[in-house]
């Protein structure tokens, strides 16, 4: 669904104090955007106020993503049985 809509995924090899996570062969990042310049150095090194004001401004770049996928849908524990 995601690829059709023209995102990006990336496959991603997470590490936990130095040990590949054993999830990594399903591991993988969504692009939003690419390039340079994309994330306000604030979202770094600014303050509280700052940061959040940073990742608010990312928000547009999220919501076609969020609104691709839907609402929320509960996992729960696995299948019955």
């Amino acid at each position: 669904m995601l690829l059709s809509a023209g995102f990006d995924l990336w496959p991603t090899e997470v590490f936990v104090d130095d040990v590949p996570d054993p999830r990594n062969p399903v591991h993988y990042d969504l692009v939003v955007a690419a390039g340079p310049n994309l994330v306000p150095e604030a979202i770094f090194t600014g303050t509280p106020a700052e940061r959040r004001g940073a990742r608010t401004a990312l928000l547009p770049r999220f919501q076609r993503a969020l609104d691709r996928l839907g609402e929320p849908v509960e996992l729960g524990s696995g299948p019955a049985g």
